[in-house]
């Protein structure tokens, strides 16, 4: 059996979030803590580190000010839920 981190639960989360829609980045008032605004769906708090290794696996992209998911995230977090 596959044991999930507290990492990859916040990085689906992040991914779970980002499947519904865009959303804008903002800095968090905490230290290494980024909020991502997604407008009428709310505002989540994420973690800078776990986001930033989520762009270098290319599972999100930043757009227009924006962060968006990628196919190759589309594709992640199908796995990581099924």
């Amino acid at each position: 059996m596959t044991q999930f981190t507290t990492r990859d639960r916040a990085g689906t989360h992040i991914l779970r979030f980002l499947a519904i829609g865009a959303a804008r980045p903002r800095a968090a008032a905490s230290s290494g803590r980024m909020l991502l605004d997604g407008g009428e769906r709310g505002v989540v708090g994420v973690d800078d580190a776990v986001l930033a290794e989520l762009e270098e696996q290319g599972l999100v992209a930043r757009a227009d000010g924006a962060l968006r998911l990628t196919g190759a995230g589309r594709a992640a977090l199908r796995c990581a839920t099924a």
